[in-house]
């Protein structure tokens, strides 16, 4: 189990406000709420050079992947992938996809980056189309 640093310290304030306890109400909006620590100066830098960025990236909601207190999976995933990325993507047709035809194992991450990059598809350099 890996926990967020600040959770695991007891910091619950960095992230919920002091006056709502640890409820965050239903006005409380937590989208860029990651980015007041995370948004340091090479991560900002690798999403301003990418012509795509994955959409939730792009609304700064880290928490539709994300799980803000502590994970099994890796960089505090809430799924593994590719459950993760078949959670808003559709299975089949990913699978049915030209470009997927000889995939030996069902993995996302090995070719495509979840935060953006040159092309629609997030593709990592080296990976093929």
């Amino acid at each position: 189990m890996a926990p967020h640093k600040p959770y695991q310290e007891g910091r619950c304030t960095n992230c919920h406000p002091k006056e709502r306890s640890f409820s965050l109400g239903e006005d409380f909006d937590l989208r860029g709420r990651c980015f007041t620590c995370h948004e340091h100066v090479a991560f900002q830098a690798r999403l301003e050079a990418y012509p795509f960025v994955h959409g939730p990236v792009a609304l700064r909601n880290c928490l539709v992947c994300h799980d803000p207190h502590e994970s099994i999976y890796p960089s505090l995933l809430q799924l593994p992938d590719p459950k993760l990325c078949y959670s808003c993507h559709e299975r089949g047709a990913v699978l049915s996809s030209p470009a997927h035809q000889d995939l030996s194992e069902e993995k996302c991450l090995p070719c495509h980056d979840p935060h953006g990059g040159a092309g629609p598809y997030f593709l990592k350099e080296g990976a093929k189309p």
